[in-house]
């Protein structure tokens, strides 16, 4: 059956992503190409314009296969999901679009989710938690994990010794950053006027970013938006990356597509409502 399947194109194939429990999503620009129209047949917003996202979101003037999943904004989402997908292929391939039809073709026998798994060569994670089996065994286990941390604590004690010692000027590449055009969370919150960390908690609660240790990083889709960079520290003039420290900056095409969405009052309000707690506090940037 492969040989008969319409491949993603290479161009848009970072575009496409499965998550941990295999199911696959897609940003608009990728499911307009799959459905061969163009990205703004999906997603004109103006006043008066009929995208079909939009349609999509207030239900109006729908096809049959596209009423299960009418009343949400896909485009605030951000990606896709893979069902989704499928019903606005199926729309444009019911209309008579030729790449539609070939694409549905393609998923028909084997659904979607699978079809996007198959292109991108994803496999079930291997890596599962085990339960111990004895008393014994949890022992073992817990002994592995506290020497694991204590091998970090030590090296960081150490970096942290050598640090004070040489009396270091702290600070990130600052020109490296200039050059990539990068901006930090905190100067694009302040630009904009929202809180710093409801916006970081806010982006993990929407699915754009997820929380690693103490920063944030940006799930494969959205990666076009953001970027982590290790921490560096300068020491008797030579810059030294701090072990285990990172932080994410937005790039110029996040800051422009965060900076649309926060036109939307209802988006705004949405970030001032967030409840932070603990969870964003700590995370620099």
């Amino acid at each position: 059956m492969g040989e008969h399947l319409v491949h993603i194109p290479e161009d848009i194939r970072h575009e496409f992503e499965v998550d941990v429990e295999g199911k696959g999503f897609a940003s608009a620009r990728a499911t307009a190409r799959l459905s061969g129209v163009t990205p703004s047949t999906l997603l004109d917003t103006r006043e008066g314009s009929e995208g079909l996202l939009k349609r999509i979101l207030i239900g109006k003037n729908l096809d049959d296969c596209l009423k299960p999943i009418a009343g949400f904004d896909y485009w605030v989402i951000g990606k896709i999901p893979d069902y989704v997908v499928a019903c606005i292929i199926t729309y444009y391939a019911k209309k008579g679009y030729k790449e539609a039809e070939l694409v549905l073709a393609s998923f028909a026998a084997i659904g979607i989710r699978t079809y996007i798994q198959k292109e991108l060569h994803w496999q079930p994670s291997m890596q599962t938690w085990k339960l111990p089996q004895s008393y014994s065994e949890a022992l073992r286990m817990l002994a592995d994990e506290a020497e694991a941390h204590d091998e970090t604590k030590a090296e960081l004690a150490e970096t942290k010794a050598e640090l004070e010692e040489a009396q270091p000027k702290i600070a990130l590449a600052e020109n490296f950053i200039e050059k990539e055009e990068l901006i930090t969370f905190e100067i694009f919150a302040k630009d904009l006027n929202i809180g710093r960390n409801k916006f970081c908690r806010w982006l993990i609660n929407k699915g754009y970013c997820y929380r690693k240790y103490k920063s944030i990083r940006a799930y494969s889709s959205h990666q076009r938006f953001f970027v982590t960079k290790p921490v560096t520290v300068v020491v008797e003039d030579k810059r030294v990356v701090l072990p285990g420290a990172y932080q994410t900056f937005m790039t110029t095409e996040g800051v422009e597509f965060f900076t649309y969405m926060l036109r939307n009052p209802e988006v705004r309000e949405e970030i001032q409502a967030t409840k932070v707690g603990s969870l964003t506090s700590d995370i620099p940037g």
